[in-house]
């Protein structure tokens, strides 16, 4: 342990246990909790943006709609 911080032992313990924690995705691999959190903020993102862009009487972006789970063209079946 030579030239190891106790900093660096901080760091080294946190990605393990980040790596510990794991879910399985959309996909079926296995997500880190990072990933969990950028997921979740993505679809988050997405909902702002396809409710901005509903309340503007505009079609949202199309890969807004997929990340919700809303097909594109259903979406287009609404008249707004």
């Amino acid at each position: 342990m030579a030239g190891l911080t106790i900093g660096g032992v901080v760091q080294a313990r946190v990605r393990l246990h980040l790596r510990g924690i794991e879910t399985t995705g959309q996909t079926g691999k296995a997500m880190t909790a990072f990933r969990f959190i950028q997921s979740l903020f993505g679809t988050f993102r997405a909902a702002i943006h396809a409710a901005a862009a509903a309340d503007m009487h505009r079609t949202p972006a199309a890969r807004d709609l997929d990340r919700l789970g809303i097909s594109p063209a259903a979406f287009r079946a609404i008249h707004l």
